[in-house]
């Protein structure tokens, strides 16, 4: 198969319209689960919440918050009471911001079209998104788009170690309209938190 025929004009232009949407909405915020399964058996799932616009986001998990402005990220740990301050690479942010999937068709991915699937009783596209580096860790990304709305409501990679992370959208509310300082960790709200620089 020529690299060509790999990238499909149509799933090219769910994934532009889906990406378009995103990342000029004025603020999004969402639910999720998250699920990793290794040998197809569940080891392990938490609920988190995300609010984004465009590169910036913030993501709440049980006993951990995670601010990224852009450039640099600040991750507060509950248990630890402690702020690691980092400027994260484009891979390490992959996994923290899980809309960061649906870009991947830009740079070093091929895409094509799957079967449409009723998923939870919505009518979705499914495209498969490849590494053209086969070096890479992941060997398949599979989204669910919906076709009216174009929001993603599932998101399922898997690795060549045979993992697998699926990641469902629980809920999604745009247009709306977040500040961006809502994006910068606020050390006045964690005055004794200890604040470990990775930078």
């Amino acid at each position: 198969m020529t690299l060509s025929a790999q990238k499909e004009p149509r799933a090219k232009e769910i994934l532009d319209k889906t990406s378009n949407a995103l990342s000029k909405d004025s603020g999004i915020k969402a639910t999720f689960l998250l699920q990793n399964y290794r040998q197809r058996k569940l080891s392990g799932q938490t609920k988190g919440s995300i609010s984004l616009k465009g590169n910036r986001f913030v993501l709440e998990t049980p006993g951990t918050i995670t601010w990224f402005n852009g450039k640099t990220q600040w991750t507060y740990i509950a248990e630890n009471e402690e702020v690691n301050i980092s400027n994260p690479t484009e891979k390490e942010l992959q996994y923290m911001n899980p809309y960061s999937f649906i870009n991947l068709y830009k740079k070093g991915f091929t895409y094509k079209i799957g079967e449409n699937i009723l998923y939870k009783g919505k009518n979705t596209h499914k495209i498969i998104l490849a590494p053209e580096d086969k070096k890479q860790d992941i060997s398949q990304v599979e989204l669910l788009i919906e076709q009216y709305s174009l929001q993603p409501v599932l998101i399922r990679v898997h690795s060549k170690k045979g993992e697998e992370m699926t990641i469902e959208i629980l809920s999604y509310h745009s247009r709306q309209n977040i500040p961006d300082n809502n994006f910068i960790w606020d050390a006045k709200q964690y005055p004794h938190a200890e604040i470990i620089d990775l930078r």
